[in-house]
């Protein structure tokens, strides 16, 4: 009797401790130390020893029945001991041992819990038979089933105990004591399924989510997360959306003048500006690259998304106080519609990149409607830039052409400008309107330059009327300490005098007061070379260009020369630059000359040098002629080519109508 008191007394104690492990958020410490397996094989261990003994006085009492039941019992107890120790992965063996045992957990089969919140108090071994059916019947679900399923715990912010797709096996046994079968039970699509909230799991799921889908610097979805979300919005039946391409203007001199720190700062100021005005739970914002965001408008029209557009761009400019400095941002923006410009979200996103592009063309803060032939220009401008690759590569193909500068009471030029001429065997001449912008934005200019630097010197050696070489320089080459090393190598190469040698800029190459680009025209200065302030008027500050550096030449816009006859304004501006060039001792070149009253107007006006064709179009070189020849229809006697070989929208070469 006193074995049969233990035994109860064991007993009672392991469904005090069910109770204790059931209440989970008084007893939490509790929970966690007997879901230590070590302990629970201990308290088994204790049970089952307990149970032989039960068994044993049973028997010396004549009580066969209550001693076959309890031999049973301790036989299960002892199988799952066993299980225990050495987790049998057979889902079938580890079942039948528990139901011998008349102790199961759920872990090994997911399909079988209980109702949240109720306590089932079920015969074990019934139970423990319930879970070998379900595990069987698991083996005979659809792949795909388990898979949605999967996906329902996980949208639904729980962790689910269910193995990946494909795995059949049995997972880890733990035990549990008798009666203690209260677990939530979830039901999908007729099948039984064990989930858990497990916060500690969920926060680091939500940390790996955040970084697989989200920018880390701004908190908006990067460019992978935006085009899947995209897709799936642009598959839904009639749907309408405006898409907006966002890119800040100048951001990448910030971030190189000011470091990385700064350049975080704004970006981040400018994210939190966009997540503001597009509060809007149908609007989607995402950072697609360093200074590039997109937005999503559903049901957006052209005619709102760009008043949208414009409210963006107000908010965006407002300045930032980033370490107590004040900056200013402006945006471009490109704008594409769905499903006018296509149902895509990759070809969408791409047609406005194309119209952000031709905002940007347009200058800071601009916005620009996505159109059909811009990818067509688009399409234009990518084969001109690779046909120009090449011919770089071969330097087959350019030519250098000049137009005589001429000093009123001299009957030889003062000087010849060389303009730079490309014949493509395919697309016959190409203007330089089409590729000379091109070449500055692909970042070939250089080698450009290079070219008819080197071949521009080497003629002028040629030439018997002593007559001085100017040049055009691109305003992307100063600054960077290439021209000085360059123009260096072209005269000791070619012999010309660097006395001989003229290099035209234009305003825009000093809007910034550069220093660095001051330094180098003085240098060059330094070898003897002349220098001139190309277009002048139509900058922004022409008068303090003059201040800021001592050129030797001014070249009035040919626009003024054009339209002095016309406008009065005009002729006062002409009237102006010649009477301030005499006055600072430069001398000044009316650009555009092409009739015998704007000759004579600006000869009136004080001017010293005309250029245009009234005189002269620009001219081949003697060595070039022949092989111009060869290749065009090209008439040296009127520096003109014939109709069939002249492109679309080529610019032609005046004839003079009359000299003087």
């Amino acid at each position: 009797m006193a074995m049969a008191l233990v035994a109860i007394l064991l007993v009672a104690a392991w469904g005090c401790v069910a109770i204790c492990r059931r209440s989970r958020r008084a007893f939490v410490k509790t929970s966690d130390l007997l879901n230590d397996a070590r302990w629970t094989n201990f308290l088994a261990a204790i049970c089952f020893i307990g149970t032989l003994g039960w068994t044993g006085s049973l028997l010396v009492h004549n009580d066969l029945s209550s001693a076959t039941m309890g031999f049973m019992l301790s036989f299960g107890m002892l199988l799952f001991l066993h299980g225990l120790i050495f987790h049998p992965l057979a889902a079938a063996g580890s079942a039948a041992m528990l139901a011998l045992a008349g102790l199961f957990h759920m872990r090994p089969w997911p399909e079988l819990a209980a109702l949240p919140g109720k306590m089932i108090l079920a015969a074990p071994c019934l139970m423990a038979l319930l879970a070998i059916a379900l595990h069987w019947r698991r083996h005979k679900q659809m792949a795909s089933t388990r898979q949605r399923a999967r996906e329902g715990y996980l949208g639904h912010g729980l962790r689910s105990d269910m193995p990946p797709v494909g795995d059949e096996t049995s997972a880890i046994l733990r035990p549990v004591w008798p009666g203690q079968l209260a677990y939530q039970l979830r039901q999908l699509r007729g099948r039984a399924v064990s989930i858990g909230e497990r916060p500690e799991q969920k926060a680091q799921q939500d940390e790996v989510e955040s970084f697989v889908h989200y920018d880390l610097l701004t908190g908006l979805p990067h460019r992978l997360a935006f085009q899947d979300q995209f897709d799936l919005i642009l598959s839904s039946p009639g749907f309408h959306a405006a898409l907006l391409y966002i890119d800040l203007d100048g951001f990448r001199l910030i971030n190189d003048l000011r470091g990385n720190g700064i350049g975080n700062k704004i970006l981040s100021a400018m994210a939190g500006r966009l997540a503001q005005a597009c509060l809007d739970p149908l609007m989607t914002v995402s950072r697609l690259g360093s200074d590039e965001f997109a937005v999503v408008l559903p049901g957006y029209d052209a005619r709102s998304a760009t008043i949208f557009a414009r409210h963006l761009q107000d908010r965006l400019k407002a300045p930032i106080l980033v370490a107590q400095q004040r900056i200013v941002m402006t945006a471009s923006i490109g704008v594409a519609l769905a499903p006018e410009h296509g149902l895509q979200g990759d070809k969408l996103l791409a047609r406005a990149g194309i119209a952000l592009a031709a905002a940007k063309a347009r200058g800071k803060g601009q916005l620009c409607l996505f159109a059909p032939d811009m990818e067509q220009r688009l399409h234009e401008r990518a084969m001109i830039e690779a046909r120009l690759r090449l011919v770089l590569e071969s330097q087959d193909g350019f030519f250098v052409f000049y137009q005589p500068i001429m000093a009123f009471g001299r009957e030889e030029p003062v000087a010849r400008e060389a303009l730079v001429r490309w014949f493509h065997r395919e697309a016959g001449w190409i203007p330089p309107s089409r590729f000379i912008e091109i070449a500055e934005q692909s970042g070939l200019i250089a080698a450009l330059s290079d070219l008819v630097i080197s071949k521009a010197c080497k003629d002028a050696t040629n030439w018997t009327d002593g007559a001085c070489l100017a040049i055009n320089i691109s305003a992307s080459l100063l600054g960077r300490g290439y021209l000085p090393d360059r123009i260096a190598r072209a005269l000791l190469e070619s012999g010309l005098p660097a006395a001989r040698l003229e290099l035209e800029i234009t305003e825009t190459a000093l809007l910034d007061d550069n220093e660095r680009v001051l330094e180098e025209l003085r240098t060059i200065q330094k070898m003897g070379v002349s220098i001139a302030l190309d277009d002048f008027g139509t900058g922004y500050s022409s008068l303090s260009h003059l201040r800021a550096f001592p050129f030797q030449k001014i070249k009035i816009d040919g626009s003024f020369v054009r339209d002095a006859a016309l406008n009065p304004n005009c002729a006062a501006i002409v009237h102006a630059i010649a009477d301030l060039g005499k006055r600072l001792g430069v001398a000044t070149v009316a650009e555009g000359v092409e009739t015998l009253e704007q000759l004579e107007f600006v000869r009136s006006q004080g001017c010293q040098q005309v250029q245009g064709n009234f005189y002269s179009a620009p001219l081949p070189s003697e060595e070039d002629l022949p092989r111009i020849r060869a290749l065009s229809n090209y008439d040296v006697s009127r520096g003109t080519l014939a109709a069939s070989d002249r492109p679309d929208d080529f610019e032609p070469w005046h004839e003079p109508s009359s000299r003087p």
